[in-house]
């Protein structure tokens, strides 16, 4: 939390602040033998991946119902091909489309 809060910070790019990671961590934190937390792997990865297709998309796509239906699905997809229990993850590559 505190590295990717810096990062925002330092680097002046706010969006690497996705507003899940608050709902993240405060689970992680309130159950630490829950389904989210017994994943730490998943817990960094899923989000980084997601949000690396939002940005592709959004570089090659403009905002459009194309490219949000384009996100999600690809973020639905890659959260089932890892079988990551990081479902909040599909936001994070929905934000920058939004954005």
């Amino acid at each position: 939390m505190v590295a990717i809060s810096w990062t925002a910070d330092f680097s002046g790019y706010a969006l690497v602040f996705f507003p899940e990671l608050a709902a993240l961590s405060y689970d992680v934190f309130r159950r630490p033998l829950g389904a989210w937390a017994s994943a730490p792997w998943m817990l960094a990865v899923t989000p980084a991946a997601t949000a690396t297709i939002g940005l592709l998309v959004t570089r090659s796509l403009p905002f459009g119902y194309a490219s949000v239906l384009i996100t999600v699905v690809s973020c639905v997809a890659l959260v089932m091909a890892l079988r990551s229990p990081i479902a909040p993850a599909i936001s994070a590559g929905l934000l920058p489309v939004v954005l």
